[in-house]
């Protein structure tokens, strides 16, 4: 059974893909290390816009129930915002007129 979790970035925030690729792997692969293996896992790239870009994290199981993809939809959703908090956001500077 193939799980899909979709999700949305900042394209800024998405300079180097395959780190962010391989931190999901790898963080997903530490928590669930009996149903998930790495060539079964992918992340795709979709939709890419100036401000957001389309993701979708799919990952191959062997044993599937909801509660497992629940789990395991959870786990990409909290690597995604924790991955969101590393980067710095830019400050914007008011000119005064």
């Amino acid at each position: 059974k193939r799980i899909i979790v979709p999700f949305s970035l900042p394209t800024t925030s998405l300079l180097e893909p395959a780190a962010f690729e391989a931190n999901l792997k790898k963080a997903l692969l530490e928590q669930f290390p009996d149903l998930l293996v790495e060539d079964k896992m992918l992340l795709r790239f979709e939709n890419m816009k100036q401000w957001q870009t389309e993701c979708r994290f799919e990952a191959s199981v062997d044993q599937y129930n909801f509660t497992i993809e629940d789990e395991i939809t959870k786990a990409v959703y909290l690597c995604v915002i924790q991955s969101q908090r590393k980067i710095k956001t830019p400050k914007v500077v008011l000119i005064p007129e």
